[in-house]
């Protein structure tokens, strides 16, 4: 027998069925996966009792689940501790357990997926096992990485382009505070770059919202059929982001030359230079259930320029501008994916 006595819904946890081989791995894993649901939903001060009463001589098991699921909590007040180079509004703005919202178990996460993205701690902890009148205080504790540089290389092929060789070096916690620089080269056939990037997160606050600044510089050259293109770029930006959102705004300027090699494959193009200068916005909204591995869901990205007229006798202004939509749908085991691109100069 089966008795489920509860004022949430948890009849699609309940997985075992009359008549079926008792496990109790099973019905362990039900009572977690009831919890889990609950976590996540902010029921945190739920009241759960769940029993099965095995009666050897009939080989039978009855199994009871009562559960209240109680009031909705909402997360506390946070702390950090522990850190020694980084300032606390640094973790604060990775942090997605907001003081007052809703307490769910999604947001401990994402605040551990924002934490590491930083590159910066060799440990963090997100406690969040304390409880007072529904209320849970977070505390964040963690310990800044001990080795702070990365070296990657790679070396690919494709038909097309022939071997192509990368490497780059990036120090983390460059002068602390989560602030990281990077130096990557690539080299094939047909293309060669080097760029340097720099990054600084929690820059300055507006509101409650927490700034960052990227930056970049670098050289290209691409052998293009007939003509070469030699760009010099440097580009700046603040951007904002969440769980949800990325919004990046900011000013980018190019220096590019254009060398004729074949005047007879493309007659139309001369040598000549080129400076322009444009102002952009790049903005995503991503409501997946997840970014590594989505199941359901959608995405929605896209970006606007406006190159400045910097000479009247060569160059014109221009917009340009992009959309990006994803779709995500899982049954059973297919996941189904829909994309759809749109731009235009």
């Amino acid at each position: 027998d089966i008795n489920v006595s509860s004022d949430y819904d948890i009849s699609s946890l309940i997985t075992i069925k009359e008549g079926q081989i008792f496990r109790s791995k099973e019905f362990v894993s039900i009572k977690n996966n009831i919890i889990g649901k609950l976590m996540k939903e902010g029921y945190c001060s739920y009241d759960l009792d769940s029993k099965a009463y095995v009666d050897l001589e009939t080989h039978k098991v009855n199994v009871h689940f009562n559960l209240k699921k109680g009031d909705v909590c909402t997360f506390g007040k946070l702390t950090v501790k522990g850190l020694e180079t980084i300032d606390d509004s640094v973790v604060i703005s990775r942090v997605r357990a907001r003081e007052g919202e809703r307490f769910s178990t999604d947001r401990i996460q994402d605040t551990y997926d924002a934490l590491y993205d930083l590159e910066t701690f060799d440990h963090i902890s997100v406690k969040h096992d304390r409880k007072f009148y529904n209320v849970v205080p977070v505390e964040v504790t963690g310990t800044e990485i001990a080795r702070p540089w990365y070296f990657t290389s790679d070396i690919d092929y494709t038909s097309s382009d022939g071997f192509r060789i990368s490497a780059g070096v990036k120090r983390t916690n460059f002068m602390g505070n989560a602030k990281s620089i990077g130096l990557e080269l690539t080299y094939s056939r047909i293309d060669e770059g080097a760029e340097i990037n720099y990054f600084v997160p929690a820059l300055f606050k507006v509101s409650d919202y927490y700034i960052d600044l990227e930056s970049r510089i670098g050289y290209s050259e691409f052998q293009y059929e007939g003509f070469t293109e030699q760009k010099g770029y440097a580009e700046a930006s603040l951007s904002y982001n969440d769980e949800k959102w990325n919004v990046n705004a900011g000013l980018a300027i190019e220096n590019i030359d254009i060398l004729a090699r074949n005047t007879l494959a493309t007659p139309n193009v001369q040598a000549e230079n080129f400076l322009p200068i444009y102002p952009f916005l790049r903005f995503s909204y991503d409501n997946r259930d997840s970014k590594i591995h989505p199941r359901y869901g959608y995405y929605l990205g896209g970006m606007v320029a406006y190159g400045l007229p910097y000479d009247d006798e060569k160059e014109s202004s221009y917009l340009k501008y992009g959309l990006e939509g994803k779709a995500v749908y899982s049954f059973t085991d297919l996941t189904f994916l829909a994309i759809a691109k749109a731009g235009i100069v």
